[in-house]
């Protein structure tokens, strides 16, 4: 049984970023560059929602589904995070899309698509 499915998508999150900040702390006193570096405090708030929001909400938010989906399946949803940004700057800031991106855009569906229908097609009548 995987650590996800034992302990839940927030443990095994917290535990992933919790590593990956001893090991980056372990790194930085090993090189003797400044743990804390000075930065003005606009830089540490968005630091912070960047870190918590954005990556810690993510990190949450994959580990948790990873409790229904496998990682391979997962992580062809991946690839939607770019058009959902690229849907947001039309939408937010008017952003134009070329022919090529939209192009893009049906190439990133359809390998989507294929990904998730072959994962679906191997997997035996009645797995829930």
């Amino acid at each position: 049984e995987s650590v996800t499915r034992r302990h839940g998508g927030l443990v095994s999150a917290s535990a992933a970023m919790l590593l990956g900040t001893v090991i980056t702390l372990g790194f930085l006193l090993a090189t003797g560059r400044p743990v804390i570096p000075e930065m003005p405090l606009s830089v540490w708030c968005w630091m912070a929602y960047l870190g918590v929001g954005a990556s810690g909400l993510a990190y949450v938010a994959w580990f948790s589904a990873l409790k229904y989906l496998k990682a391979g399946e997962l992580g062809a949803f991946g690839y939607i995070s770019t058009m959902l940004t690229a849907a947001m700057a039309v939408i937010l800031v008017k952003e134009r899309l070329s022919v090529s991106f939209i192009l893009a855009f049906a190439g990133v569906l359809l390998g989507v698509w294929l990904m998730t229908s072959a994962q679906a097609a191997k997997q035996p009548a009645g797995n829930d």
